[in-house]
């Protein structure tokens, strides 16, 4: 299974409809990983990103799947920050 998050994001000049995208809950049972089912249904949520005309698309990834996602065009980005509460 894969989750594609779309986020209304805030309008800005010359673009009145601004939406990005999170990949969320991408699972594969682990009797099925390196099978190309990963990859697919990646290969899937990305196409619907580009239907949806998406500015980006993010994931939070962990060391086991990271691969996939970079061989699939993501990219680190140093630009993130991120606020946890105490």
């Amino acid at each position: 299974m894969a989750w594609l998050m779309i986020a209304e994001r805030v309008p800005g000049p010359g673009q009145p409809c601004r939406r990005c995208g999170d990949v969320q809950s991408a699972y594969v049972v682990s009797e099925l990983r390196g099978s190309g089912i990963g990859a697919a249904l990646l290969d899937s949520v990305l196409a619907q990103a580009g239907k949806l005309a998406l500015e980006h698309v993010t994931v939070h990834s962990n060391d086991l799947a990271a691969p996939l996602y970079l061989r699939s065009g993501f990219q680190h980005d140093q630009r993130w920050l991120r606020w946890e509460p105490e």
